[in-house]
């Protein structure tokens, strides 16, 4: 799993967490493990399209198991990990286009366990920021809910400015995609152009100083929308 936050060891990763979920499988009393596995590589499966297939068959394991796991006994770190599955599970539909309406309908269930958790531990603030991120990401599919995405986004990057601060460069790539999708929305009024030159310019600088081979990584629409916006924006003057 830490080998799938980085660019150069992305494909690696995929191999092990399916040897670990291979063994895991073969083993008793193994089950939390085996959602774990399955609910990491469903998430780095979500990369390509040619694998959302996988990436939801996985998902979809860890979510019934981690769920059955909850209401059997309903500690924290149950909670917290169902939390992260129905996020990832939310999320994918919101990258393939599919049950939109359980898209949202995941990831404010995942937002609204988070954000109790996150009160009661500062620990669950870099999930809450996910989640809210998560959530702008799939409201600013419909221009109607710009407005609403963008409170989101803000509420991702103040978290994650925060614990930037606590842990510096730890959070980076995370303050670079939150800047570039809240830039991405507020660029669609033409009277804000300024405001999200600035969200951009400062994306790109934070970007340039990031060793993605090892630190951080960017998944292909991120760049792009670099980019697009770049573009935009630039037209403009």
């Amino acid at each position: 799993y830490v080998k799938s936050t980085t660019h150069k060891y992305r494909d690696i990763a995929k191999n092990d967490l399916q040897a670990a979920l291979d063994i895991w499988e073969t083993l008793n009393d193994c089950e939390n493990q085996i959602a774990m596995a399955h609910d990491h590589l469903g998430y780095i499966l979500m990369d390509s399209e040619s694998t959302y297939s996988s990436s939801k068959e996985h998902l979809t394991k860890a979510m019934y198991m981690r769920k059955s796991f909850v209401e059997s006994n309903p500690t924290e770190t149950n909670l917290s990990e169902y939390s992260t599955t129905c996020d990832n599970l939310g999320y994918l539909f919101y990258k393939s286009g599919e049950k939109i309406d359980k898209s949202r309908e995941l990831l404010e269930e995942a937002l609204s366990i988070r954000e109790k958790l996150y009160d009661s531990s500062e620990r669950y603030a870099t999930d809450v920021a996910w989640t809210a991120h998560n959530l702008g990401q799939l409201l600013s599919k419909n221009v109607k809910c710009y407005g609403e995405a963008e409170i989101y986004f803000r509420k991702a990057l103040d978290i994650r400015r925060k614990l930037e601060k606590l842990h510096p460069q730890m959070y980076t790539t995370n303050i670079v995609f939150t800047l570039v999708s809240l830039a991405k929305v507020i660029s669609i009024n033409t009277k804000r152009y300024n405001e999200a030159q600035q969200l951009l310019d400062e994306a790109i600088t934070l970007k340039s100083n990031i060793d993605l081979d090892y630190i951080g990584f960017f998944p292909d629409e991120v760049e792009k929308d670099i980019q697009t916006l770049s573009a935009r924006l630039n037209g403009s003057k």
